[in-house]
């Protein structure tokens, strides 16, 4: 069972994960927005429509990229810290031999830990 201390310690990381992902992502959005705006304006200032209009089409396909990056990147981070925790309580669930790392088979006529990659008991 995970403990509030880790789930508390998890649900930082997650929050820490997301926010980075999310500026990084509000940068995109605001380069695109920055990028659409300044071709509208020359645009209308010099009369350039091809150029105008590849400069909107440039900073509308920025922002569709920095929503998806916000979006997509907090989920991912979620589900990596969550698969995270499950393989740690999976772990600990597990009787894991100390110098090797192999799974211990218990032997009930010795009540003992044994590991079968280093033959011996633990």
């Amino acid at each position: 069972m995970v403990t509030w201390e880790r789930a508390w310690r998890a649900a930082g990381a997650w929050l820490g994960w997301s926010l980075i992902w999310g500026i990084i992502g509000i940068i995109f959005i605001g380069t695109g927005v920055f990028v659409s705006i300044g071709s509208l304006n020359n645009s209308i200032l010099g009369g350039y429509a091809v150029y105008a209009m590849g400069g909107l089409v440039s900073g509308l396909v920025l922002i569709v990229i920095g929503s998806i990056i916000s979006a997509l990147a907090g989920i991912a981070s979620f589900f990596k810290i969550n698969s995270e925790i499950t393989a740690e309580e999976v772990k600990s669930q597990m009787h894991i031999c100390p110098t090797c790392d192999s799974p211990l088979r218990f032997i009930p006529k010795y009540q003992k830990w044994y590991c079968d990659k280093e033959e011996k008991y633990v």
